[in-house]
């Protein structure tokens, strides 16, 4: 009995940093990658969107635990803990992070329906870019979210102590604004890009109508000269 119940506890606890993990990753992930893929990348709105439900859809399946775990044994290899000097964790962080993305990330583009080599390459090197500049950040952010759902105490030096003191009432709603807030972002970013598009279209249905007007004017005048 004692034995199946710490079976029960392993299991709930991996299952809970499984979710906590691959809802922080998405988080972060999803409204920057939205914005290279279609800003960097020139990406259309449906493959940008495919390649964000498969992104979640991956990560949730337990792509994010590997990334997670991987982080981890990474970090146990390094012998990094969260006492280690601030910058020494980011730049393993990054250089994780980005190995990582320059290895999946042609292969995540090619079947999310992308067949462009350029628009594959440009992702891939965007997205190793982005692990570049925000490595660091997004393994902070698994560290802050672990603490902020209850599932491991963040000991980093630079995590605040006002957010480490709060009741877990508190910190779990500050994790479910951080989400929404994910969310809103996301949605805004397709949103203003669908505005656009719209824009351009009635531009270039007014464009070819003032054109049609100036020929028919123009043979009109044509006419008028030749009769």
């Amino acid at each position: 009995m004692v034995k199946y119940k710490k079976i029960r506890d392993w299991a709930k606890h991996n299952l809970q940093l499984h979710l906590i993990d691959s809802t922080t990753m998405i988080s972060i992930g999803n409204p920057i990658s939205a914005a290279m893929e279609i800003e960097l990348a020139g990406m259309s709105d449906e493959i940008s969107i495919k390649a964000r439900l498969i992104a979640t859809t991956l990560t949730y399946a337990g792509f994010g635990s590997v990334v997670s775990r991987l982080r981890d044994l990474w970090r146990k290899g390094f012998k990094i803990t969260d006492a280690t000097k601030e910058r020494i964790q980011f730049i393993h962080d990054t250089v994780y992070l980005t190995a990582f993305n320059s290895v999946f990330s042609p292969i995540f583009y090619y079947v999310s329906g992308s067949r462009d080599l350029k628009e594959i390459t440009i992702a891939t090197v965007a997205a190793a870019g982005l692990s570049l500049s925000l490595g660091g950040v997004a393994g902070y952010a698994i560290d802050g979210f672990r603490d902020l759902t209850g599932i491991k105490e963040c000991n980093r030096k630079s995590y605040p102590g006002i957010i480490r003191r709060q009741s877990s009432k508190v910190k779990k709603g500050l994790a479910a604004l951080v989400v929404a807030g994910s969310l809103g972002i996301t949605a805004g970013i397709y949103g203003l890009t669908s505005d656009n598009e719209t824009i351009n279209e009635n531009n270039k249905a007014a464009l070819v109508q003032e054109i049609n007007y100036n020929n028919s004017r123009n043979g009109s005048l044509d006419r008028r000269v030749y009769d």
